[in-house]
């Protein structure tokens, strides 16, 4: 479970930036992931992150995690949606997510849910974000 709960905190990562150097802007991100069956979320994970044009890209979480992979990627009126399946040793889950955006935030969601021996998983991560500004590279992390 703790692989999983990671993942929820590297999910913040698939803002980083685009498979392509490209110049960006710095936004400051929140997320917040609750396990169904513990007593309360985990305190929000804040980052400075570096995102190109604006637009959120899951494709970069794939890059930071090997066990993670993102499908079905479509960016549709200022929304992003996405698949996600991740194999571990003990369990695989499957999920999807979503983000909204405007020119100065990004709210979103997504959720995972499988098995974990003979318990059943579900991991609902909560975005937020806001532009603060700055130019940046998103090449570089």
């Amino acid at each position: 479970m703790k692989n999983f709960i990671q993942f929820g905190l590297l999910m913040l990562g698939f803002l980083a930036s685009n498979a392509h150097a490209a110049p960006g802007e710095f936004w400051e991100m929140s997320s917040t992931t609750e396990v169904a069956g513990t007593p309360f979320p985990t305190p929000p994970q804040i980052e400075k992150i570096c995102v190109a044009n604006g637009v959120p890209d899951p494709q970069r979480l794939q890059s930071k995690d090997d066990n993670c992979k993102i499908t079905d990627i479509k960016n549709v009126n200022k929304n992003v949606s996405w698949q996600t399946r991740c194999v571990e040793k003990l369990a695989t889950m499957v999920g999807d997510g979503e983000i909204a955006y405007t020119r100065n935030s990004m709210i979103g969601k997504s959720t995972l849910s499988g098995q974990m021996g003979a318990e059943k998983v579900v991991m609902n991560i909560r975005y937020r974000g806001k532009r603060v500004g700055g130019t940046c590279d998103t090449d570089k992390d």
